[in-house]
């Protein structure tokens, strides 16, 4: 019997591509796309040689990075703040170097924020001013259960979901910690044209896979919202964001800035989308974003 899908349970799917990387299974129920054979990939804290990539390719992009992050981190507040007003008592789960809890201090220091990172590489990679507000366990049910249920009023998931064999218990231990009312924002990867984005990675990031390590989950709008729907939660905003519209993303998932200056093609393919906004003519873009509300 299949394993039921990562995003609605379903047992019913089919193969989406096959490539050197693995294969990448669809759902017929909700179209959620994801790699059952790459799960060890995500085992961070004692990987299997199949994971070895990820944290190789972590700390290429996180290399001479910090004005990225806190720029992508600037980006995703305004994000939030524009469309649900300031927070007060922010959770950020799977936070990386806690760019989102410094930027969150630059503009609202009255703000508490809490971060959870369960990557001992980048745990330890957090600056000391920042390391204090940010929990550190070898699972996410372990670093959630230190912090307190129905406390906070915006929980933040940048990039996370797509890495997480069980997204939707993720999210339902993630709700608990919500308060009445309270918001969450999701950002992850949007994987609309997958087979050819295969290609064009390829092409633009020499040396790399067929797609990013760690990834286990492709998301395309649809799975993502029923995902966040299918644990009662109601969404207040949702947006495809094209790559012109946030250029350190595509910086730091080129491999860094330092690769990035030296990927002349990536810089004249990425200079292009931005002069030509091609992305909005074809209605694509490089994430999604999508905020919900208990």
């Amino acid at each position: 019997m299949a394993q039921g899908c990562p995003f609605c349970q379903g047992v019913t799917q089919k193969v989406y591509c096959t490539t050197s990387q693995g294969t990448i299974l669809e759902c017929t129920a909700c179209g959620g796309r994801f790699a059952r054979d790459r799960r060890d990939e995500v085992q961070l804290d004692d990987p299997p040689a199949a994971s070895a990539a990820i944290n190789r390719e972590y700390a290429e992009s996180y290399a001479d990075a910090a004005d990225t992050e806190l720029a992508i981190a600037r980006n995703v507040v305004k994000f939030v703040v524009d469309r649900v007003g300031p927070p007060a008592n922010v959770l950020e789960v799977g936070c990386g170097q806690a760019q989102i809890g410094r930027a969150l201090g630059e503009t609202m220091p009255a703000a508490s924020y809490t971060g959870i990172e369960i990557s001992k590489e980048l745990f330890r990679g957090i600056d000391s001013g920042q390391k204090a507000q940010v929990i550190h366990a070898p699972t996410l049910e372990q670093a959630l259960a230190q912090v307190d249920d129905g406390h906070y009023d915006l929980v933040v998931m940048h990039h996370v979901l797509e890495h997480l064999p069980a997204p939707a218990d993720t999210l339902a231990l993630v709700k608990r910690k919500m308060r009445p009312g309270g918001n969450i924002f999701i950002e992850v990867p949007n994987e609309q044209w997958k087979r050819p984005l295969i290609s064009l990675r390829h092409l633009l990031k020499r040396g790399g896979d067929d797609w990013f390590p760690g990834h286990i989950n492709f998301f395309t709008r649809r799975p993502l919202e029923s995902l966040v729907r299918s644990q009662g939660l109601r969404i207040v905003a949702s947006k495809v964001v094209p790559a012109a519209d946030l250029p350190a993303l595509v910086i730091k998932m080129l491999g860094g800035p330092r690769a990035y200056r030296e990927n002349p093609l990536a810089r004249m393919v990425f200079g292009l989308l931005r002069l030509t906004q091609v992305e909005r003519v074809l209605g694509y873009g490089i994430s999604l974003r999508c905020i919900a509300r208990t």
